[in-house]
């Protein structure tokens, strides 16, 4: 047995490459590569051994090309393709095509017939797929649709009858729309197609045609328009019309004006149909012939001051002439004498056959004398005159001149108007001079203002808005004062005007009015309250005076003319006071009423009355309670351990009675202080002295401070373990 030393693969000449085949050292066997092109592949494997030794075999692989995949189309009958087709190149029926996105249109030789689809291989790695034989349904026949024509001028009310819902129907054979019902009404006539609709097995029907004629109408007659060559209208037209193609109708009662364009020309008339029986006529074509030429006459112009003696020259009977352009005048003969300076029309008069020409202007010249100075008058707009005028004028082509000595006044008619101003010529130096054509400016608007009334009868404080400074006003419409804000006030009830003021280079406005009526009746009602004062004790402190307030719910001032006690106990106040005017919704609170001093015990009651305005009344009581006294009495004692001690007590009638607090500790007196007593209940003396040692707490009252005589039984607290309590 050999051992194999060495191995090598040498390649012959004619052989691909080492690379072709794999030697598994392993176990020495040889495989071919993966993903190989077709062909053939051969190589020698060269096996040396024993130092030299050789042996070799030949090694050959052959890759073949596979078949494409048979294909495997489906119809959509919607729209007569082929799908699921994979894109790239295929015979049908020995025919090549394409194939895109898919899809491949369905050639319409093939309906009622078997296809056979051939994917085509890429002619290196694949080859031709088997066949695919897909059978193409045959196309149904057209459907068997009936139709009605239109029947009216509208030609909108045709239909298709005998359909289904599984029809459809097309007025251009592209665009298609479902039946909903077994007929189509309101159709307009013209063609339609109608087939079966495709589903998903099977092809849409061939087209079935479907013409639906039109309604039969009378046309209107053709008009007989005639021509009027004298008044250039047309006669024999009444109804409506559309002329020369317009695009409405127009309304026409003879006459009708001949348009300036139409000279020279044909135009076409066409009657429009009344819309049910008729429809339009067929159109009258009228030749309407061009004007005459323009005539050429001379002229001489006018050789006196009265310029009355021109003339025009070179006209004949077959003329007119006006001065105006509006009152003609027949030529009769070949000059028209005795005309004065102006501007003439000249032209051929109409005849029953031809039209009038256009005109020919003559200006027959003035004779040649001097002109008065044109006027230079001046406006003065505040006095609304004109200034610079003085002699005869002849104003706005007035028939006589006026005679005018400035100032001379602004005609109520002139203003927003030019003015024509001509100076009269002397007649036999001068003639009129040349026109000044003065433009007197309109007025300013008039202002719009409002009128606010009086608000209370005698309180003239009407006001007037919607002013300003560029006005003024008036209460008689001949006194005039000027508005310096954007109202005016303190106005009394009267008519009142406002205008606009003249300024040096514009009017006055005209007059806005308004009306300030006068105010409500002056009312004054006024009340009075008074005040409560406290209930006291007898020996009581005088109470302080207490304020009245006299209050106004009218609408005008009321003026005060007394504040006094008028019944009752009136000895027992005091009535104060000075401000005698309340203002209208206001009050004073400056009278006072006040209890006297040492009443004896008992209620006092009194009536406040308050007259005003000539002997008007309101009137308010007042009380005070004064009481009798309790027997003098300390009733309790307590102290807040801070320096405070609260006695309750019956006040005493002595006016000197005063609280004493004296302050122990056991037999030994550490602090005491007193103060008057002025009323029964709580009375507090404050920062007493009370130290640490302090034991007793001692309330008194007494009869003074200096006769000492005791009022009542004193009473004392003491401290016990923490607070301190009535021993």
């Amino acid at each position: 047995m050999y051992m194999l030393q060495s191995m090598k693969i040498r390649i012959l000449a004619g052989f691909i490459t080492i690379t072709l085949l794999v030697v598994i050292i392993n176990t020495w066997t040889v495989q071919p590569k993966a993903g190989l092109n077709v062909g053939l592949y051969t190589a020698i494997i060269t096996v040396t051994y024993d130092g030299g030794a050789a042996a070799a075999a030949k090694v050959s692989f052959k890759v073949n090309p596979t078949p494409e995949a048979a294909p495997s189309a489906k119809i959509n009958y919607a729209d007569e393709t082929l799908t699921k087709l994979k894109n790239g190149n295929y015979v049908f029926n020995d025919i090549s095509g394409t194939v895109t996105y898919g899809t491949y249109n369905i050639n319409t030789s093939w309906f009622g017939s078997t296809v056979s689809i051939v994917k085509k291989g890429n002619g290196s790695t694949t080859t031709d797929s088997d066949p695919q034989n897909l059978n193409i349904p045959v196309r149904l026949n057209a459907p068997s649709p009936g139709k009605t024509d239109c029947t009216t001028i509208q030609n909108n009310n045709g239909s298709i009858t005998n359909v289904t819902a599984a029809m459809e129907y097309s007025i251009d054979g592209t665009t298609w729309t479902t039946f909903t019902d077994t007929s189509l009404t309101g159709l307009a006539s013209g063609t339609y197609y109608v087939r079966v609709k495709a589903t998903t097995t099977a092809f849409n029907s061939e087209n079935a045609t479907i013409t639906i004629g039109s309604h039969n109408t009378v046309k209107e007659n053709t008009p007989t328009a005639e021509i009027d060559f004298v008044n250039e209208t047309l006669t024999g037209l009444n109804g409506n019309y559309f002329i020369n193609g317009s695009v409405t109708a127009i309304s026409i009662s003879e006459p009708y004006s001949i348009n300036a364009g139409w000279f020279g020309s044909s135009v076409s008339i066409v009657k429009e149909g009344d819309g049910t029986a008729t429809i339009n006529s067929d159109a009258q074509n009228l030749n309407i012939l061009a004007r005459p030429a323009v005539p050429n006459p001379s002229k001489t112009d006018c050789t006196t001051i009265q310029n009355n003696n021109g003339s025009i020259t070179n006209v004949t009977a077959a003329m007119e002439y006006s001065a105006d352009g509006t009152d003609w005048t027949s030529c009769t003969g070949t000059t028209i004498n005795n005309l004065t300076s102006g501007t003439y029309y000249v032209r051929v008069k109409a005849t029953t056959g031809a039209f009038k020409s256009e005109n020919a202007t003559i200006t027959i010249g003035s004779y040649s004398v001097a002109k008065e100075n044109t006027p230079t008058a001046i406006i003065d707009f505040v006095n609304e005159t004109l200034t610079g005028l003085n002699g005869n004028y002849f104003i706005n082509g007035s028939a006589a001149a006026i005679s005018i000595t400035e100032p001379y006044s602004v005609n109520a008619g002139w203003f927003g108007n030019s003015v024509s101003i001509v100076k009269e010529g002397n007649g036999t130096t001068t003639i009129n001079s040349d026109a000044q054509s003065l433009n007197i400016p309109a007025r300013p608007g008039i202002p719009v203002i409002q009128g606010e009334n009086e608000t209370i009868d005698g309180a003239s404080d009407g006001s007037i808005t919607g002013v300003d400074n560029t006005m003024e006003y008036s209460a008689d419409g001949t006194e005039w004062t000027d508005c310096t804000g954007e109202n005016i006030a303190g106005l009394a009830p009267g008519t009142y005007y406002v205008r606009v003021k003249a300024t040096v280079s514009a009017f006055r406005s005209l007059n806005a009015e308004t009306v300030i009526s006068t105010g409500a009746a002056q009312t004054r009602v006024l009340n009075v309250t008074a005040p409560t004062f406290e209930v006291a004790d007898y020996g009581y402190t005088r109470p302080n005076a207490e304020t009245l307030i006299i209050q106004n719910s009218g609408n005008s001032t009321a003026n005060i003319s007394s504040v006094t006690l008028t019944s009752g106990d009136i000895t027992a106040f005091e009535i104060a006071g000075g401000v005698t005017t309340v203002a209208a919704g206001d009050s004073i609170s400056t009278w006072t009423v006040q209890p006297k001093a040492g009443l004896d015990t008992g209620i006092y009651t009194a009536n406040i009355t308050v007259i005003y305005d000539d002997g008007k009344i309101t009137a308010a009581e007042v009380s005070f309670i004064v009481n009798s006294l309790a027997p003098p009495k300390i009733n309790n004692v307590t102290t807040d351990g801070s320096n405070n001690v609260t006695v309750n007590l019956n006040r005493p009638q002595q006016d000197n009675a005063v609280l004493i607090i004296a302050v122990y500790s056991g037999d030994k007196l550490l602090s005491v202080k007193w103060e008057r007593i002025t009323k029964s209940g709580e009375m507090t003396i404050n920062d007493i002295a009370i130290p640490e040692n302090a034991d007793t707490i001692k309330a008194m009252m007494w009869n003074g401070i200096i006769t000492i005589q005791p009022l009542c039984e004193p009473m004392a607290i003491t401290k016990g373990s923490a607070e301190w309590q009535i021993s």
